[in-house]
């Protein structure tokens, strides 16, 4: 609890990390691959119904037409947050912590700003961090100064975006204002709105 100016007591929600490197075991999405479903939940449904084998096999297969140096599709985030790529299967192995993340936090019935809204709404948010920056509580506040999306800049609402603690959020457009096709995963900054 949080005492405000006035004197007045605010409830303000917990902040709860959760880190699925420790014990990847299935679950959650990726972006396009070879002819998936582009559109976000029936993506996590595709991706959820394959095992850990399959999903080596079809990254593996895409990763070997690829050229030398870019052999791994990128979220438009993965650069500004220092990830590694979602389809990455060792070191760290990404795709598989995707692949047991997600169905586990839509069963939990959590918000994914600008990716998933539970029937019936929900006061439980998830947001994609990394714990160097203190990511998630910047998230937080700037969801508390009214920010639509918790800080989050207007994304691809296939790959959504690591929350990066800073200035407010720009608006990012996939491919630099193109519309994305399946197997590419570019994009830059564009002017705030």
């Amino acid at each position: 609890m949080e005492v405000t100016p006035s004197g007045s007591a605010a409830l303000r929600p917990r902040l709860l990390g959760c880190d699925f490197t420790s014990a990847p075991s299935r679950r959650k999405p990726i972006v396009h691959a070879l002819g998936w479903p582009t559109d976000w939940r029936a993506c996590l449904a595709h991706y959820a119904a394959l095992d850990r084998t399959q999903i080596r096999d079809t990254f593996a297969a895409y990763c070997a037409a690829r050229p030398a140096g870019a052999k791994f599709a990128h979220r438009a985030t993965d650069g500004p947050a220092g990830a590694s790529p979602s389809m990455k299967w060792v070191n760290p192995p990404v795709a598989f912590m995707l692949h047991a993340g997600v169905p586990r936090l839509l069963d939990a019935g959590v918000v994914l700003p600008g990716l998933y809204q539970p029937p019936g709404g929900g006061d439980r948010v998830a947001l994609e961090a990394y714990p160097g920056l203190l990511q998630a509580a910047w998230g937080l506040q700037q969801h508390e100064a009214g920010h639509p999306l918790w800080g989050l800049p207007a994304f691809d609402p296939l790959e959504g975006w690591i929350v990066t603690a800073g200035e407010p959020a720009a608006a990012v457009t996939p491919g630099g204002g193109a519309r994305r096709t399946p197997g590419s995963r570019g994009g830059g900054p564009v002017p705030p709105r």
